[in-house]
């Protein structure tokens, strides 16, 4: 499961809810193929992503610190490639959603 959290400058964070950390673009970089991990949370760029829309009802995650760039998924891993809605590893589903209040 995953937790995302709006955060007061319209950005959001997503956290893991079993490992208890964060969605990170991998030192801060920008270039293309860049890794997502997961790292220890922290307010710093790389772990904040604009939400983007894609296509048919699905959205990108776009993130702060690599402008232009969005994650997709490559084979198990996630990396940053530049944002195309059109590209089907870039667009990410909610399957589901829970509500602790």
């Amino acid at each position: 499961y995953w937790t995302v959290k709006g955060l007061s400058d319209g950005y959001w964070e997503l956290r893991n809810e079993g490992s208890a950390m964060n969605l990170d673009v991998n030192y801060s970089y920008t270039a293309d193929g860049t890794p997502v991990v997961l790292f220890t949370p922290h307010r710093l760029e790389n772990q904040r992503f604009y939400i983007l829309p894609g296509t048919m009802g699905s959205f990108l995650l776009a993130p702060y610190n690599a402008p232009g760039q969005c994650v997709e998924a490559r084979g198990d891993t996630l990396e940053i490639w530049p944002c195309d809605a059109e590209n089907p590893a870039q667009n990410f589903q909610q399957i589901s959603c829970l509500n602790d209040e």
